[in-house]
């Protein structure tokens, strides 16, 4: 018997929008434990978790990146494994989560995928996307379409990926590139992703340019670190 899956969400400041995704991902998985990873929120995020039933963390290093590392490291602590991960705004649709994880089988990361899809997306998104696209094909040589998405499935190996890499500060392109310098079989899913219905974003303004910088220069330096991991 497979052991239920652990469902990651990194969220600060989606009160608004936390509940319902919540809600999605019970009927979407209704097996499923959730683990809330609240980063410094100054809403009621992590009330909202808990009334809706989810376990809750609180961050204690900064941004998106340290939220998915330390979550990532406390199921590994509790053993949990697999563990899917999907953002608290409200892009990510819960109702793929069972295929992310029916395609786990045989692999070590599965990413939904905007590629081949009818996603919108804001322009400067997809710029930057298509910027971070190029680079991760380029170090990599694999045929990734969409490098930015935080919607994915992991088993053992990438979890171990994950808390024991150093991110720099972002975790997007560059998990990518690590993961396929240490050797793990990545694939991708198409899944269709609504545009951010509120809240603020990292890819906003100057914000958004400074993560794309950090994103490129992670990628590049963990495409020289990477090596394959045992087990």
């Amino acid at each position: 018997m497979h052991a239920p899956p652990w469902i990651l969400i990194p969220a600060r400041n989606e009160a608004p929008r936390l509940g319902a995704v919540l809600a999605r991902v019970a009927l979407a998985l209704p097996e499923g434990r959730v683990l809330v990873v609240n980063s410094h929120s100054t809403d009621a995020t992590a009330r909202v978790a808990w009334d809706a039933g989810a376990d809750v963390i609180n961050a204690e290093g900064r941004g998106y990146a340290a939220a998915v590392q330390e979550g990532h490291r406390a199921l590994a602590q509790r053993g949990a494994s697999p563990v899917l991960q999907l953002d608290a705004d409200g892009q990510h649709p819960p109702e793929a989560l069972p295929e992310l994880l029916g395609a786990l089988d045989g692999v070590d990361w599965v990413f939904a995928s905007r590629s081949g899809t009818p996603s919108g997306g804001l322009l400067r998104s997809r710029l930057a996307g298509g910027v971070l696209g190029l680079v991760v094909r380029g170090l990599t040589g694999l045929p990734l379409g969409d490098v930015t998405s935080g919607m994915w499935a992991v088993g053992p190996r990438a979890a171990r990926l994950l808390v024991s890499t150093d991110l720099g500060g972002v975790a997007d392109a560059n998990v990518r590139v690590a993961g396929a310098r240490a050797g793990l079989r990545m694939v991708e899913r198409p899944v269709t992703m609504a545009l951010r219905p509120g809240g603020d974003s990292m890819h906003d303004g100057l914000r958004g340019i400074q993560n794309l910088g950090r994103s490129v220069i992670s990628a590049v330096r963990l495409s020289d670190l990477g090596r394959p991991l045992s087990g």
